[in-house]
């Protein structure tokens, strides 16, 4: 599952799924796909994917919870330096639209 490479455990990844699903801004960016995976066997693997654009709405929603810092550290880092970035990025982006 490609949560695992921010460093999610497969039941925090489990949750992401969920939270992917349930929200109402971020389902809009997913789709399931399906494919087969055996040849011949007729195993069919869904993947669930996120538009590109979704991408940083969804990172950035990612709770940095104390139980994830806990048990997570090198994910928490991922994650706060992802965030820590994209608000920087957000603020470049209002100046530049402010002028």
């Amino acid at each position: 599952m490609g949560l695992f490479r921010i460093g999610l455990s497969d039941g925090q990844a489990r949750r992401q799924v969920e939270n992917l699903r349930d929200d109402l801004v971020l389902f809009k960016g997913v789709s399931n796909l399906r494919f087969e995976t055996g040849v011949g066997k007729g195993s069919v693997q869904d993947v669930l994917c996120i538009d590109l654009d979704y991408l940083p709405l969804w990172l950035a929603k990612i709770s940095i919870t104390p139980k994830l810092q806990k048990d997570s550290p090198e994910t928490v880092e991922k994650l706060v330096e992802y965030q820590q970035v994209n608000v920087l990025k957000n603020q470049k982006d209002a100046k530049f639209l402010n002028n």
